[in-house]
């Protein structure tokens, strides 16, 4: 059980030599980046982060505590402290959290994630997948990589369950794969007119968008 928590205005690369797990989540505060990269030779990079006790989000569960608190992002933002800017450039990224996102924001604060490259699998329950907590919008800019986002009650890619704000949500490349158990919006935001605050112009995606 552990956490790994940057200084705020660190600007911090985190390189990918092998397989890296951890049973926690890694706080990125609001002035913070964290760029995640594979520098192996042969594209084995791979980091997978669980804010849940069972290596995946709990479907419906209210009890989210286990290896993290369940309430921040798996990678992003904690429960009630904004979050900083999160880049994927390259590496397999797998991530699970329930109410924050798995990538992005906490439960109720902001954060912003771009995805330039590599093999993100993400996976949430109240919060999205990528992008915003329960309680809050997403900014995710997508333009390359493989992607299979899911989120259980929340937009996949998008703002959380209860989100008030419009998300901005941009995508011009990259192979996308969305699924969500309850509800029709895949983007955007969960309430509301379905895609709002989504820009797509670009990527293959495995639904009609």
């Amino acid at each position: 059980l552990c956490r790994i928590e940057l200084a705020k205005g660190a600007d911090v690369t985190l390189k990918l030599n092998g397989d890296n797990e951890l049973a926690g989540n890694i706080f990125v505060p609001e002035g913070a980046k964290l760029t995640i990269e594979d520098i192996t030779a042969n594209g084995t990079g791979r980091l997978a982060v669980y804010n849940t006790a069972d290596k995946k989000y709990l479907p419906r569960g209210m009890n989210a505590f286990g290896a993290g608190d369940g309430y921040s992002a798996a990678i992003g933002g904690s429960q009630t402290q904004n979050g900083g800017e999160i880049v994927i450039k390259s590496g397999e990224i797998e991530a699970y959290s329930n109410y924050g996102s798995a990538i992005g924001a906490g439960q109720q604060k902001t954060a912003k994630v771009t995805i330039l490259g590599g093999k993100v699998k993400a996976e949430a329950s109240y919060g999205c997948a990528i992008g915003g907590g329960q309680q809050s919008a997403g900014d995710v800019t997508i333009s390359g990589g493989i992607i299979d986002a899911k989120s259980d009650r929340s937009a996949p890619i998008g703002g959380g369950n209860q989100a008030t704000d419009d998300s901005n949500i941009v995508i011009t490349g990259g192979d996308i794969t969305v699924a969500r158990d309850f509800g029709s919006n895949l983007f955007g935001n969960s309430n509301g007119e379905a895609g709002v605050g989504a820009s797509i112009s670009g990527g293959s995606f495995n639904t009609d968008v």
